[in-house]
Formats: C-alpha cells, structure tokens, sequence
C-alpha cells in the first residue's frame, strides 16, 4: 500500500517512526513537504508578502496526485493544524483518497477535528500500529472500524474506539526513517534528531503532555508513572552510531523532555555513547534531575548544550503549574551546568496565570544572580484541554469563545496574554532578560532602579533583525557559540530557505516545476 504523509517547515521523529514501521512491514511512504517559507507560527520567520512569492501549495498538490496515494496522513500538531486542515481541504477537492489526521491536537479534541467532512480517520496518541493496522486493513479492502486509538466516519456516524496502552518496549521498534526527510535535500542533515525516551514525569498545566497523559489516563490517575518509558542504551547507542556511518551526522539533538530523568541509565550512556558513538549533543533537562553526578555524565557522554524548563521564578506560580520545586533547586542546577563548562539555555514562560510585574523583576534579579548563555522568553500559549485553560477561565483571563477558539483554531487570533500581566509590560523585561548577559550586573541593577527598562520594549524590533540573519547560516552544528549554542533549529530553518527559495527561483526561471 502507499502511503503519503504531508506536513511542513520542520523534520518530524513521529512521522519517521510511522513511515518505519510502515516500510517494515512492506508498505510504500512518501512525503509531501511544505517548506512554509516566511509562513512560521514565530513572528521572527514571518513575512506576509513573501509568503505569497514562495509558496508551493499548488506545486505539491500536484505531486500529490502524481503519487496516487492510497492513504493520506497528516501529523498535526497545535501550531500547525490549521494548515493541515486547509491543506487536507484541498486535497479532498483533488482526489478521493481516504484522509487521517494524527497527531497532538485531533488526539486532544478528535470530536472537533471529526466535524471536518474531508477527515475520514483520526488516530489518538501513539500511531505506529493503528496505522499500520488501518493501512492493512483498507490494503485488504474495508477498514478496520474496531482498531484501538482510531476513530472513523462510517453511514453518516462517528466511530469512537478507545486507547490502547502505551508501547512500553520501545526497543521493539524500528529505527526512524530518516530518509523519508534527508531525501529531499540539505536542510535536514545539520544534526541527527532522536529521542531516548517517551513520557515526562510531570504533567505541567501549561504543557502538551498535560492533555496528553489525561487522554491516557484520565484526570483521575494523570501522573500514572507508566507514561515514561526509556530505551535501552544499547539500542539507542547503535541508533547513533547507524547515522554516524549511514549519513555523515557530526551532532546530535536528544528531545527528550529530560535526558537526565533516569541517573543510572545516563550512567551506563556516559560510559558506552563515547565509545561506540562519540558525536557531541544537545539535550533538554529538568533543574530537578541535575545533581553533581548527572553532570558529570553528561559532560562525560560529549553534551556540549543543555536547555533546562524554569518556566517562573515565583515559586507560588511553579506550584500552580505543576511544578512544585523550590528556587535553590534551580539557581543549584544552572551553577552545576555552568561548572561544568556545558552551554546553557533556560525556557521561561511570560503570561501565566496570577504572573505580575513584581515576579518580573525577580525573573530579572534571578538571571542577574545566576547568568546563564541564554535566556529564552516564551509567551503562554494554551493547549487544547490543558488544565491551565480551567485556570484561566477561573481567573476571567479565558471566555468561553477563546477557548472554543483554542480548540478549533489554536494559534490563530486568540490573545493568548490577557490577565495580570500585559504584554506591553512584560516586553521590556523579556527584552532585558534576553540580552543581560551581554552588560555587568550593576549596570542591569541601575536600570531597574531608575525605570530605565521600559526603554527594551523598543528592542521588540530584534526579532526582525533576528530574521536577517537567516540568510547567513554558521557552522552551529560543530561548535556552539558563546551565546547562542547549538542553535539546531534556526540553523536548519535558514538552510531551509535558502535551499527552498533556490528551487522555487529555478522553477521560475524554467517555467516548469522539475
């Protein structure tokens, strides 16, 4: 059976685990893929008028119908999924193929997405084997309507089957099809993508994991430990080493929620991943997995850059998303990081709910006291069915328009900033923090002091400079710079466009889309 799958801007591991599993088992994948260019949800990347120059919607409509797929499947995340439904829309209007969407949000809200007519199937939660099981089902002639985790449009009703467990061995599965990616070209090859484990120990309000475990679950029982699972080491050194001689990969990026969440299997990598596989890497950890022994593996295994989730500073608020870890806890681990000479980036939320200016000022006190490489500043965004939407609504920070809002169209118009903190409050902190390890510290404590900070909102305008540097990539997939680190994505993003404006340039010049 062939199988197209279609989706955009960036690489996708769920994507190369189906298209495995699927290729294991016989089955042909292909990829259709929309660069997006100056169409990302991060206002740095985005460029209306140029949008419209170098799209290619029409141009991969039109290999879609030249592959004749038997099954089209879209992953669809939050971020994208408006994309997704535009882009399934059209391809309806095109061919009749059957439609499945999977992915984070239709797994969040399957009753929303199913009110979409061209979306025939819907798989929840993981999808290697609903997948692959409905692909084999419709090979045979009729599908599957009683396969767990898939919901179906079947004589006008909505089929609803329920989740199966979670795949706990996940040894058992197959490597990621990397090449259903790295076959289209340069960008995907700046680093090696994988992940060591599935789950996270928490289930934060504010995160996709939230909706995610309470799928799986229930409210009831959300932090059921069985959600985190863990590869061998064996298995996932010889993943690294099959890249390392298979395509060349000088650097990996681990996307666990938290490499370091289990100390004796970082132990066992720290003694076995130099040896066998050797490449430097990125990884994202949790302040309360950092301790002098797991830093020390780290550092052992070639971890050149670290991004650890602080997300606040009040402690009140931590405890209110779910993250209940006292302040010492986190300025311990960033000295632990920064001892040990690895990079460090930190995640932190602006926007949430009860935030004022007063946990700004702390924010920016913290990173005084404590410097880090980077500080990055994220504004809250809501997940459909996360439980920090009960908060907000609680707070009258969400009505019920917003999150219906949320849930049918996420990232697109809702004013995700409302509440005690407004934007044009929090943007010079976030400014501020962003580049205070770039001045001395006193010279950050005058600034407060006097008020002068409000002056960083006019930095606003460096996402923008940000985004002519696009067109200037560096080596960051060898090195990491003192600031910046492995900048993985931008990195790929830029040899994305470059590489996607050189081919729609091309097109253009040939007329034709060869």
């Amino acid at each position: 059976m062939k199988i197209a799958f279609v989706y955009c801007i960036e690489e996708n591991l769920g994507i190369e685990y189906l298209s495995a599993v699927l290729k294991k088992a016989g089955h042909e994948t292909h990829l259709i893929f929309d660069p997006r260019l100056f169409d990302f949800n991060h206002k740095a990347y985005s460029i209306r008028f140029l949008k419209n120059i170098f799209d290619f919607r029409q141009y991969l409509l039109d290999g879609l119908v030249k592959i004749s797929p038997d099954l089209v499947a879209f992953s669809a995340v939050s971020p994208n999924y408006q994309w997704a439904v535009e882009f399934a829309r059209q391809v309806r209007e095109r061919i009749p193929t059957p439609i499945v969407f999977g992915g984070l949000h239709p797994t969040f809200v399957p009753e929303r997405a199913m009110t979409h007519p061209f979306i025939d199937y819907i798989i929840r939660g993981e999808g290697e084997y609903p997948l692959l099981e409905l692909a084999e089902s419709l090979e045979r002639g009729f599908p599957d309507l009683k396969i767990p985790n898939l919901w179906a449009r079947y004589n006008g009703n909505i089929v609803r089957n329920p989740m199966r467990p979670l795949i706990q061995n996940l040894d058992s599965l197959p490597f990621p099809d990397k090449d259903i990616f790295y076959r289209l070209g340069p960008p995907f090859d700046v680093a090696h993508m994988t992940m060591a484990s599935r789950g996270c120990t928490f289930a934060c309000s504010f995160c996709g994991v939230n909706p995610l475990r309470k799928a799986y679950f229930g409210s009831n029982n959300i932090l059921d430990p069985s959600f985190l699972r863990l590869r061998s080491v064996d298995n996932m050194v010889a993943e690294i080493k099959m890249a390392k001689e298979k395509y060349g990969s000088t650097v990996v990026r681990f996307n666990d929620d938290d490499l370091a969440v289990n100390e004796e299997w970082l132990r066992e990598f720290s003694q076995k991943y130099p040896r066998e596989a050797g490449l430097p890497y990125k990884c994202f950890v949790n302040p309360l997995s950092i301790n002098e022994r797991t830093v020390e593996y780290l550092k052992k295994s070639g971890c050149q850059q670290a991004q650890m989730g602080v997300q606040s500073i009040s402690p009140d608020i931590r405890k209110k998303i779910g993250r209940p870890m006292p302040t010492s806890a986190i300025s311990r681990a960033v000295n632990l990081i920064k001892e040990a000479n690895i990079t460090l980036l930190t995640d932190n939320l602006f926007g949430l709910p009860g935030e004022t200016e007063d946990d700004l000022k702390e924010t920016v006190k913290f990173y005084m006291e404590n410097p880090v490489d980077f500080a990055n500043i994220f504004w809250l965004t809501y997940f459909a069915t996360a439980d920090i939407i009960d908060d907000a609504r609680k707070e009258g920070i969400l009505k019920d328009e917003d999150i219906e809002r949320i849930e049918n169209e996420p990232f697109q118009g809702v004013n995700q900033n409302r509440g005690d903190l407004h934007p044009k409050t929090g943007v010079p902190y976030q400014m501020m923090i962003e580049v205070i390890n770039h001045f001395p510290k006193w010279l950050a404590k005058i600034i407060i002091a006097l008020g002068l900070h409000r002056v960083f909102i006019y930095l606003n305008i460096f996402p923008y400079i940000k985004a002519l540097r696009i067109l200037k990539p560096k080596k960051a997939d060898h090195v990491p710079t003192p600031k910046e680190g492995y900048d993985i994505f931008a990195l790929r993003y830029r040899r994305l466009i470059l590489h996607y404006m050189a081919r729609k340039l091309r097109m253009a010049w040939r007329g034709s889309p060869s």
